[in-house]
């Protein structure tokens, strides 16, 4: 992988060349007083621009208000018999 080293003023001056040479590959090497500071680099996967039901799904999860799925069947989900209990709700309500 081939690098381009920019200084911090160059970068400012050139930053629509330095994104095109990202895009196709290179490393832009940002450098300070000729150290170097930061690296640009092309994502490993692309960004994912969610819309805004994702994102609140996203925070309710990471807030643990739920799970996301990873798509695959939960499988047999156990169920438990409810007989008479509405019927005793509904009596202590009274």
């Amino acid at each position: 992988m081939k690098e381009l080293f920019l200084g911090v003023r160059e970068l400012q001056a050139h930053i629509g060349q330095a994104l095109k040479a990202v895009r196709e590959g290179r490393r832009v090497v940002v450098t300070s007083r000729s150290e170097p500071v930061a690296e640009i680099v092309k994502p490993r996967k692309p960004a994912r621009n969610p819309d805004p039901v994702e994102r609140k799904l996203d925070r309710l999860a990471a807030e643990g208000w739920l799970h996301r799925g990873n798509g695959k069947p939960i499988g047999k989900v156990r169920t438990f018999p409810l007989k008479g209990v509405v019927a005793r709700l509904m009596a202590d309500r009274r």
